[in-house]
Order: C-alpha cells, then sequence, then structure tokens
C-alpha cells in the first residue's frame, strides 16, 4: 500500500407504488454505489455508549468481557503479556476443523481426495503447473507472469529437499501470479497458487512452521473474495495463532490475519466478534510498525465501516477522519488510499443528512483526483461530480445537481464514449433527476424520456437488419450494460405511464424483470423493486389474476433480503393491497394497507406523502366497509 499511483415521483395515472419501488432501487445506488478498491468490506460492530478515542487503546475491558478474559487494568504495563492474553482472549478454531478444511481444500486443487502427508506434493504441483499453463496464454501482465513462475517452477529440484530460501522465493512468485489472477477474476487459479505456495513453503519449513501459516492467509483471503467465508474464517484463525507463536507478536503476519479474521466474521454477522479481532489487530500493528502507518489506517477504515453500517455515524466519521489524516500523513495528499478515506468519510456524513459537509468533501475528492490525473477526466473525478450532485438533489438543489451530473455526463462521453455503462449510468442518474423536479414540464420530461431511451439503443457494431443483418442475432448485453437497460426500462416504464400509456408501461417492466432475474435471481433489490412495480401496474389495468401472486413473491423477496422494516417491503405491500382492491378483495386490503403504513411510518415518518396517501387508503375503505362489520 505503500507506492502509491493515480491509475486509475409522482405518479399521475399509476398508483405512486410503482415510484416507491423505483426510488428504493435508486436509494441503494445513491451515495453508496460502488467506491474506489480500499477493500472495506461489510463488517460493522456496535460500540456501546464507549468513546474510542484514539483506538489502539480501545475499550479492552469490554473485548475481555465479550470473550470471557480478564484483562490488566494499564495496559502501558507489561504490553506484551497484554496482548498475548488479549489474542488468547479471542479463542482457537478446532483443530479437526482447521485439518478437514485445509485437507479439502487441497485435496480438490490436486485433484486427489486425501492429503494426510506432504507425499501429495506432486499432485499439487501438477495442479499448479497447469494453472500457470492456462494463465500464461496470452501477451498480458499477468500471462508474462504466469510464464516466468511456471519455469522456475519447472526448475526447482525438489528431489534433493529444497532450501528454504528458494522455498519462500518461489512461493513468493506464486501468490503474486495469485493476486494478479484475482485481479482478473480468476479466483479459483489463485486459490490453487496460494496452496500450492503452502505446501512449498511447508516442505521446506515445516508444516506447523510461522511461514507456512503466513501462506494461509493469502489462502484465507482468496476463499473469502470467493465467499467461501466459514473456511476462511477458520483457516484466518489458525494462521493468526500460528504465526504469533512462531513469528512473535511484533510481526506483521499475525496482525495481517487477525484483521482477515475480523472482516470475514462480520460478513458473516458476527458483529461483536468482528469488532474484537479488528481491536486487537490494531493494537498489534501499532506494536509491529507504530501507530502511524497504511496497516493502522486500514483498520481505522474498517471499524468505520462497522459503525456505519450500524447507523453510528458520528463516530463512523471519526473513525474515517483518522484513517484519512493518518494516510495523508504516511501515504502522501495525492494517494488513491486517501481518496478512498476521503470518499467514506463524504458518504458517512451524507447518510447523516450533513449534507453541506458532504458536499465539501466530495469537492475535495473531484480537486485530489484532478491533481492526480494533471487536470483530465478520471474515473475517480466522474464518481466525486456523481455522488456530489446526489448530495445536492438531497438538500433540495435539484438545479445545482442537474448542473453538476451534466459535467459528469460530459466528462464520462470524453473518457468512456457514449456507450459505455458508465456513461449510460449517468443518463439514468440525469432522467432520474429530471422526472422528480417538483416543477417538471413536458420539456423536463421529452428529455428525461430521450436520455432513457438512449440507454435501450443497439450498441454500434449489432446488426440491425437488411442484407447484413438477415437471421443474425444482436450480440447479448455485458453485464453493466444490461442492468442499465433494464433500470431504463423501469424507469421508462414510469414515464409512459404518467402519459396514460399502461400496455406500453406493462410491456418494459416485464422486460426489464426478465434481464434482471437472469443477471441478480429474485432475491435482489434491483428485481423486486421491478416485480413490485410491475404488480402495480397490474393492478392499475385489473389483471389483479396476475398482479396478486406477483405482489406476494416481491413481498416474499423483500422480507427475506431487507426484513420486516423496509422501505422496499411497504411498496410491496402497497401493490398487494392495490390488486387485492381490484379484485374486491377489501377486508384483505384494508389490513394490508395498515400494515404497509406502519412500516413507512417506521422508516419515512408520518408527513411522507407516500405514508399519508397509504393511510389515506386505507381509511377510505374503512369509511366504505360493510366488510369491516362483525
Amino acid at each position: 500500500m505503500g507506492n502509491c499511483s493515480s491509475k486509475d415521483e409522482e405518479v399521475v395515472a399509476s398508483p405512486k407504488s410503482v415510484r416507491v419501488a423505483r426510488d428504493v432501487v435508486i436509494h441503494e445506488r445513491g451515495c453508496n454505489s460502488p467506491l474506489p478498491k480500499d477493500s472495506v468490506k461489510g463488517i460493522l460492530m456496535k460500540d456501546g455508549g464507549n468513546k474510542l478515542r484514539t483506538l489502539s487503546k480501545v475499550s479492552w475491558r469490554d473485548i475481555g468481557a465479550l470473550a470471557g478474559a480478564a484483562l490488566p487494568e494499564n495496559l502501558d504495563e507489561d504490553e506484551n503479556t497484554g496482548l498475548s492474553s488479549r489474542l488468547a482472549a479471542l479463542g482457537s478454531p478446532d483443530p479437526a476443523d482447521v485439518s478437514a478444511a485445509l485437507q479439502l481444500l487441497k485435496g480438490s486443487a490436486s485433484g486427489s481426495s486425501s492429503i494426510g502427508d506432504l507425499s501429495m506434493q506432486d499432485s499439487n504441483a501438477r495442479a499448479a503447473d497447469g494453472v500457470l499453463l492456462s494463465l500464461a496464454v496470452g501477451a498480458t501482465a499477468l500471462s508474462q507472469r504466469a510464464a516466468a513462475a511456471r519455469l522456475e517452477l519447472k526448475a526447482l529440484d525438489m528431489s534433493n529437499g529444497l532450501s528454504p530460501e528458494a522455498a519462500l522465493d518461489v512461493a513468493s512468485k506464486l501468490e503474486g501470479v495469485a493476486a494478479a489472477a484475482v485481479e482478473a477474476g480468476k479466483h479459483r487459479e489463485a486459490l490453487s497458487l496460494c496452496l500450492h505456495a503452502h505446501s512449498i513453503t511447508a516442505e521446506a519449513q515445516g508444516l506447523d512452521s510461522p511461514q507456512a501459516s503466513h501462506c494461509l492467509v493469502r489462502v484465507a483471503r482468496v476463499l473469502q473474495i470467493m465467499g467461501r467465508l466459514p473456511q476462511a474464517e477458520i483457516i484466518a484463525k489458525h494462521a493468526a495463532l500460528r504465526t504469533a507463536k512462531g513469528f512473535g507478536l511484533e510481526h506483521r503476519a499475525p496482525a495481517e490475519a487477525l484483521m482477515l479474521v475480523g472482516e470475514v466474521l462480520g460478513l458473516q454477522g458476527k458483529f461483536e466478534e468482528a469488532r474484537a479481532h479488528l481491536s486487537v489487530a490494531l493494537e498489534l500493528y501499532v506494536s509491529a510498525v507504530g501507530r502511524q502507518s497504511a496497516e493502522t489506517a486500514d483498520i481505522y477504515m474498517r471499524l468505520g465501516e462497522l459503525h456505519r453500517q450500524r447507523l453510528l455515524y458520528d463516530e463512523a466519521a471519526r473513525l474515517f477522519r483518522q484513517a484519512l489524516n493518518t494516510r495523508k500523513r504516511v501515504l502522501g495528499p495525492r494517494c488513491l488510499e486517501t481518496a478512498a478515506a476521503v470518499e467514506a468519510l463524504a458518504g458517512v456524513m451524507y447518510d447523516n443528512r450533513q449534507f453541506l459537509q458532504s458536499e465539501q468533501m466530495y469537492q475535495q475528492l473531484l480537486q485530489l483526483h484532478t491533481d492526480m490525473n494533471g487536470g483530465g477526466n478520471s474515473a475517480g473525478g466522474i464518481a466525486a461530480m456523481t455522488r456530489m450532485a446526489v448530495v445536492q438533489a438531497a438538500d433540495g438543489r435539484d438545479w445545482e445537481a442537474e448542473a453538476t451530473l451534466k459535467r459528469a455526463q460530459a466528462a464520462a462521453v470524453k473518457l468512456y464514449g457514449s456507450e459505455h455503462p458508465t456513461t449510460q449510468g449517468l443518463n439514468l442518474d440525469l432522467a432520474r433527476l429530471l422526472m422528480r423536479r417538483k416543477d417538471a414540464g413536458d420539456v423536463h420530461l421529452r428529455a428525461a424520456e430521450q436520455l432513457l431511451r438512449s440507454c435501450l439503443r443497439q450498441p454500434r457494431g449489432a446488426p440491425s437488419g437488411g442484407k447484413a443483418g438477415v437471421g443474425a442475432k444482436a450480440p447479448p448485453l455485458d453485464e453493466g450494460s444490461a442492468v442499465v437497460a433494464a433500470e431504463a426500462q423501469v424507469m421508462l416504464a414510469e414515464l409512459v405511464t404518467r402519459k396514460g400509456r399502461h400496455e406500453e408501461a406493462e410491456r418494459l417492466l416485464t422486460q426489464a424483470l426478465e434481464m434482471l432475474t437472469r443477471q441478480h435471481g429474485i432475491e435482489h433489490t434491483t428485481t423486486i423493486g421491478c416485480m413490485c412495480a410491475l404488480a402495480a401496474s397490474m393492478a392499475q389495468r385489473g389483471r389483479s389474476a396476475m398482479g396478486e401472486p406477483m405482489a406476494r413473491r416481491a413481498l416474499t423477496a423483500a422480507t427475506a433480503v431487507h426484513g420486516s422494516m423496509h422501505p422496499l417491503v411497504a411498496a410491496c405491500m402497497v401493490a398487494l393491497a392495490d390488486n387485492l382492491v381490484a379484485k374486491s378483495d377489501h377486508f384483505e386490503a384494508h389490513s394490508t394497507y395498515r400494515a404497509a403504513y406502519k412500516v413507512l411510518v417506521k422508516v419515512n415518518g408520518p408527513e411522507d406523502d407516500e405514508t399519508l396517501r397509504v393511510k389515506q387508503m386505507a381509511d377510505q375503505l374503512e369509511k366504505e366497509g360493510g366488510w369491516l362489520q362483525g
């Protein structure tokens, strides 16, 4: 990390549930759209009422109580003993679980079902050689590294043993190729290479050596990326304890392993345990490399993300600011890692509705990317402008937001071209802003429709009929373009619904739902929002026989993904109630409107427009209702 570089609605003719479903999907993008890589994962924890003033001396008594350990009163006395006790208090994995996890991994990598001892070295070597051979095809940087590593691997003489120095050198090169493979999305290949690096190191240094255990940290990292979290947790915990025992607590390896354990635990929802592991990792890094280091800044970022996801925004902002200040001192003000900290701080200020402060931070981020890229357009600068527009719109400054989005749109066209998913995503954002304006007239809506239809155009070079296109199929859209096109269809459906073209709206939503289901599956926020909008559209057309089951499926999926108290859950309830009214099932419709009202009061407040509309619908049914008596 020390090497910094600059690479780089109001629906007139249909229920508002159509708009609400679409807006929920938009909010999921909002200021929380993908950030520049900082490897900040979705881990979180609750701090209670304690302030973590320095986070190098974090509430260790709380951590001790959590882990069942008695911790020293004075953290400055006998620091190594204190660190050892805190590490021990975190617990250790069952050796049988570790052995089973490694056997399963290495057996699958080598094509064998057992690796009871290091005699499987030849099988592992053959598996790694096959991976390197496949990666060496082509003329990319990854292929060149893979070809060089394969030559070195073939040159090894394993018959008379391998010197520790040579083993570490070859293992390091294999891990380097694995890291490049991960960047290229080749995760299985990376796992095979990391496992072979571990085998080579274990052959030369011993299976229980700290060097071999350190290799397991890379194995666990790849498993985390692949989503195999229980295995990653077991292996990373094992590596943390082995490296601490072998290298000592002043080495980076135990802290690196514990930080990974904290991330993995958080991803599994084990929030308190995640916090405890990250906090001990912070102390180990302070002991190993000092308080002002890139590693401690990384942990501040992860702890900040924990607080942010627990909605503890003030504490999250303080942690992100601490990470930012540390990175500025250690890495410099013009660095991608520093930019990531600025962006995280701006995002949590937006979450906390501190719009002015958030906008100022995004302006700093834009200036930072401008400086790093010599004043030219950059992906980071475009992202900063896009998020700044979101903040301005949330603050009620639509004119400023529109101007900012147009700047970002022009920069994206220059950098990527007009058909790139990033450019088309900005077209969506601009159309959304135009449609949401309270003073939106025909001019604004025509402009929005033009932007949305531009996202549905066939890419240049695709067959378009005529002699050259007879019998030819257009190539499938890539994932990014397909999702943008589906979102454009959902928004366009709302727009044509306003003009009374309900049949066209239903057709657009049906096509979008098919595309989103193929890309994301059913239990995904964007897919659920589209299902909800389609069910509401069917209710408007009196097609409750199809709309009711669609709304019920959407409600089941929304509850599974978001729990019971979420605006998308309320939107699905409203769509269901609209369909029930269309089929004259007023009793269940009334109870469903009431349930949606309770959710909306909780998440949006009693004065929200949609909350009031749903209450009005329930009250109207209640007034009409002889069906309520008895």
